[in-house]
């Protein structure tokens, strides 16, 4: 994964030279930038709702980042996945589930060339820089990125993440390749750079 800071530096860069950022925004355009330009660290809950043909899921979960590439996540909602925990080092990745009869780990290689990490906020800024068609909108304040998966298909395409005005994102969209909503994170509790022990990343 590219180095966050870097990321967030060329994202911005960007932004600053697509000549649609209108000038009562500079102010506050100003800040979001320095908050994310310094994030080393976060932690927050989420929901997040995947739609499929018929209907849809709800989840609700925890979810932490430290710098460089390290990832925890932990299933509160629904109850039968309660107590899963996903951590990542950037290249793998493993899971446990504590409701087994028998505790069991679970490991993936080469997680970080899969789509199933699009739901990290840093992959976001990954992609975004990657492509080539992303964009910039503002609307009441908030900054709306869009950009294309880099590692997508047709059922992860493209995905839209929303800044609000304090500069902490207030929802990721992933779409599918006909612009049909797939998985919407929201987040609440946002905390930027905080104080996380190492061990939860073991």
């Amino acid at each position: 994964m590219l180095n966050l800071r870097v990321v967030i530096t060329a994202v911005f860069l960007v932004i600053l030279t697509c000549g649609c950022r209108p000038a009562a925004s500079a102010d506050n355009f100003q800040n979001i930038q320095k908050k994310l330009f310094e994030l080393r660290s976060y932690k927050c809950t989420a929901d997040i709702v995947i739609f499929t043909n018929k209907n849809k899921t709800g989840y609700k979960i925890n979810q932490y980042y430290t710098h460089p590439g390290k990832y925890r996540v932990e299933v509160i909602y629904p109850d039968f996945l309660k107590g899963v925990v996903m951590v990542s080092n950037d290249k793998n990745v493993w899971v446990s589930n504590p409701s087994l009869t028998v505790k069991s780990t679970y490991y993936f290689d080469n997680f970080l060339n899969s789509t199933g990490n699009n739901t990290f906020l840093t992959e976001f800024f990954s992609n975004y820089v990657k492509s080539e068609k992303s964009q910039m909108a503002i609307k009441n304040k908030k900054y709306k990125l869009s950009t294309y998966i880099s590692n997508g298909n047709t059922y992860m395409d493209t995905e839209v993440l929303t800044i609000k005005p304090d500069g902490c994102p207030e929802s990721l969209e992933i779409f599918d390749h006909q612009a049909n909503l797939k998985i919407l994170l929201s987040y609440k509790e946002f905390v930027m750079n905080p104080k996380l022990d190492n061990k939860l990343f073991e």
